[in-house]
């Protein structure tokens, strides 16, 4: 995979390594990574952060107080990445096949760390406000000083887009109302949609009942990437039948 990296990503989990090694940590996590794209001065990361109300003091005075500092320094090259380094590293690429992008820059291994959700750097950006779909919009490719919708972005063509809703876009614009207490449901569609076979689900129920949430959470899952890789970057088009 790490041919995919470009020559700014390599330097940031490099500095990543070096950052753990200056802590005395026995391994490379999350919270080294954003420590060191902290010091990415006049990096799109780097301004991304500090516009979000990040510093590296601020975040180093975070972790001391949670991690603490090591007692033994051992050379970066001996230190191994968690599980969820890991995790980010490979959703990393996942995103920057999303924009596409034919290497996985800085941006996107911060886009995997918010889409990780569960580490400790992700739990340092929400705290200071930062979600996966704001990241997302600030580091949208841009044509011309204009932002370029690409992917599932993009507007639906001909009579889809004159009768049709794509859901998964006003999911990402913030459109939609929280589905809350349909996760049983939601997942049963997600996995029937993941099948090779016999994968078309039926909602059935009368009027009210919530069919159409159910679809609008799974549009918000979609958005948020909160899906299996098979349903990554597909659209939800609402046809009104009338």
């Amino acid at each position: 995979m790490y041919e995919k990296f470009s020559k700014d990503s390599m330097k940031l989990l490099a500095a990543s390594q070096e950052e753990a090694g200056e802590w005395r940590h026995r391994y490379v996590g999350t919270e080294h990574l954003l420590l060191a794209a902290l010091r990415l001065e006049g990096s799109r990361v780097y301004r991304f952060l500090v516009d979000s109300g990040l510093t590296y003091e601020r975040v180093a005075r975070i972790i001391e107080r949670q991690k603490g500092r090591g007692k033994l320094h051992l050379p970066p090259d001996e230190l191994e990445p968690t599980q969820r380094f890991r995790r980010v590293m490979k959703l990393s690429y996942e995103e920057a096949r999303r924009t596409g992008s034919d290497s996985i820059e800085p941006e996107h291994l911060i886009l995997a760390v918010l889409r990780e959700g569960e580490c400790t750097a992700a739990e340092i950006l929400r705290a200071h406000g930062v979600d996966l779909r704001t990241a997302r919009a600030y580091f949208a490719p841009r044509r011309g000083g204009i932002r370029v919708r690409t992917g599932r972005q993009a507007r639906l063509p001909g009579e889809l887009g004159e009768f049709g809703r794509n859901l998964v876009e006003e999911a990402e614009a913030g459109l939609l109302d929280p589905v809350i207490g349909r996760e049983r449901e939601l997942e049963r569609v997600i996995q029937i949609l993941c099948r090779r076979k016999k994968n078309n689900p039926a909602l059935i129920g009368e009027s009210g009942v919530g069919k159409t949430a159910i679809v609008e959470g799974l549009a918000q899952r979609i958005a948020a990437g909160d899906v299996p890789l098979a349903l990554a970057d597909k659209e939800i088009v609402e046809l009104d039948m009338a």
